[in-house]
């Protein structure tokens, strides 16, 4: 019940407490998903000075949760960059309480399994749009999509690559 004294109480240079929520059905019954998050700078590579919390109700074999909380931050906060400058420290984390009250999850390809996945993707995804969105001196929100490479990774690699230069020539302009 204190998740926005929480996403406040971790905030350093942001501007804006980062919060994001989703409820979906599964097995009958309604699972939550929440998370908090901080950061607005030093955030490529992978996450850098950003802090990432979330938690679910949903009843989940923990041994499906690390491989979970990986593939999420992979989807969403270790695909954001905002100054291309790094730091030495970073967390997400996922907790689950496993209370929601429907039959445990043992596989996230499940029907059961993908709608929790989902839900876990889409609030990471809407925290670390957040965190770009306040991100230090940050002035514009881009998306940088590339398709047609032989590989995600080479996909993933120019992506950066658009954005860094970006970023440089909006350095470049300011000096």
């Amino acid at each position: 019940t204190h998740w926005l004294e929480a996403a406040q109480g971790i905030m350093t240079t942001d501007t804006l407490p980062k919060a994001a929520s989703k409820q979906v059905l599964i097995g009958g019954k309604t699972v939550t998903v929440t998370g908090i998050a901080k950061g607005a700078g030093m955030i490529r590579p992978n996450m850098a000075t950003m802090l990432g919390f979330m938690a679910t109700d949903a009843v989940i074999e923990p041994s499906l949760m690390q491989g979970l909380v990986r593939e999420a931050a992979d989807q969403s906060f270790n695909r954001i960059t905002i100054d291309g400058d790094t730091s030495t420290n970073d967390s997400f984390l996922l907790i689950a309480t496993q209370r929601a009250g429907h039959a445990r999850i043992t596989q996230l390809e499940s029907p059961d399994g993908a709608l929790l996945r989902e839900a876990v993707f889409g609030v990471a995804r809407q925290l670390a749009q957040a965190i770009v969105r306040d991100g230090e001196g940050a002035t514009k929100f881009i998306t940088v999509r590339v398709d047609g490479g032989r590989t995600k990774e080479e996909c993933r690699l120019a992506a950066y690559a658009i954005a860094r230069r970006n970023l440089k020539n909006r350095q470049l302009t300011l000096t």
